[in-house]
């Protein structure tokens, strides 16, 4: 037996609190102290353990914000290149555009309206078929 009681030889073989406890056999106050080291063991191994599950969430959690953050960037990123090559192509345009002449401008101008107006009465033509003949 060693200072606090407990046989020797039967040391280490049982990983059960309870047994080691027993061990401490008519030392009440022995058996108090020991019972209560060993909740307040259990307690911190938890609180660590939900500390360490927890640390782990958050820094998954960071992660995939990090990653979403990064799409996001990308994204934009590639927005702005997109809105940055429209702006050169319609810088273009205006450019080809001085070097029509106006007449060619104002004939373009009335096949478009010539057109939207045949396309207007396209539509009122099949609206007026859809509704089917009216008696």
């Amino acid at each position: 037996m060693d200072v606090t009681g407990v046989s020797l030889s039967n040391r280490g073989k049982c990983s059960d609190h309870g047994f080691f406890v027993d061990q401490l056999g008519h030392r009440p106050n022995l058996q108090l102290k020991a019972k209560a080291y060993l909740s307040f063991g259990s307690m911190l191994f938890t609180e660590e353990f939900t500390i360490m599950e927890s640390g782990s969430n958050s820094f998954n959690s960071a992660a995939e914000k990090a990653s979403e953050l990064e799409e996001l960037r990308r994204a934009h990123n590639e927005r702005m290149l997109r809105i940055e090559e429209l702006k050169k192509q319609k810088e273009e345009l205006k450019l080809l555009l001085e070097k029509v002449p106006e007449e060619k401008k104002e004939g373009f101008s009335h096949l478009i309206e010539k057109y939207n107006n045949l396309r207007d009465e396209h539509n009122a033509l099949l609206a007026e078929r859809s509704r089917g003949p009216e008696e």
